[in-house]
């Protein structure tokens, strides 16, 4: 959740190592990483990704994606003084991703003079401060660089089709799941990504703010991520149950009849989820 931490730098290195992560004998504190060069001139968020031992800035149309095999480190500035540097682990990161994001978020601290707050993040587990960042919600993804997962220049290119659950009622999270007709549920909202075309799959008895968030988020996924090049297909309550492309990737449309009702509630979901995933204590 929302660890602030102000115990010292060496102390915070300490808590995300023990949490986890392990020192290397390459990471260590002192030299400013060059990919760091433009924090604190001016506000917003900056977001970095961990590869190997590097930092890698993540654009600001893919801003809320996850990957869960990976580390990143996201920075705010409110204004000149007031920052706010987050570190987010996914379930699946390496240790040495978490020593690495360990090091790295100190220089962060050190090049700011040590003024700002550090939080520690833990995948469906975000602090409200870290998901108010991204206003279309966060998007879990399979893999990470170790998986040689596809960029946007050749992501067309064998695309393999991709399904996300997105549920929630404060804060609405998409989590890549199997590209199965068991995944689907009655009751949530699920956003089948198919490279070119994404379709936003609504049943009648999902919530009202998760159909906002998902469209949000298949908007964005279409006219932000790939600038254009995906069509978003919206099926709500005339279209979720007889769509024949949508469906042929679950076995056809008599598949609908195989979904299993959304019974579970999101509060009691949430809770379960968190318990069942290993926290960086």
């Amino acid at each position: 959740g929302d660890v602030a931490y102000s115990g010292g730098r060496r102390g915070f290195i300490s808590l995300l190592v023990d949490s986890g992560g392990q020192q290397g004998g390459e990471m260590k504190p002192g030299t400013i990483d060059p990919a760091l060069a433009e924090i604190g001139k001016k506000n917003g968020l900056l977001v970095w990704r961990i590869n190997k031992f590097e930092l890698e800035p993540v654009p600001e149309r893919e801003h809320g994606i996850f990957f869960i095999g990976d580390a990143y480190i996201a920075l705010n500035q409110k204004y000149e003084g007031c920052w706010d540097v987050h570190f987010w682990l996914g379930k699946n990161a390496s240790t040495d991703e978490i020593g690495v994001a360990a090091i790295k978020t100190v220089e962060i601290d050190d090049s700011l003079g040590g003024i700002p707050t550090q939080h520690r993040e833990v995948q469906n587990y975000e602090s409200p401060l870290f998901l108010s960042y991204f206003t279309d919600g966060i998007r879990y993804v399979a893999g990470g660089y170790e998986s040689g997962y596809n960029h946007v220049e050749d992501q067309f290119k064998n695309w393999k089709p991709h399904l996300f659950h997105c549920k929630g009622k404060r804060n609405v999270r998409c989590t890549e799941v199997e590209c199965e007709v068991a995944s689907l549920n009655l009751g949530d909202v699920f956003i089948l990504d198919l490279g070119k075309d994404i379709y936003i799959w609504m049943p009648p008895e999902s919530g009202r703010l998760e159909r906002i968030k998902g469209m949000a988020r298949a908007k964005n996924i279409a006219d932000v991520e790939r600038m254009g090049a995906s069509k978003v297909h919206i099926l709500d309550d005339v279209e979720w149950d007889n769509d024949p492309t949508f469906w042929s990737y679950f076995g056809g449309v008599n598949a609908v009849k195989k979904v299993s009702k959304g019974a579970d509630d999101d509060d009691n979901y949430w809770k379960r989820l968190t318990e069942q995933i290993t926290l960086w204590k």
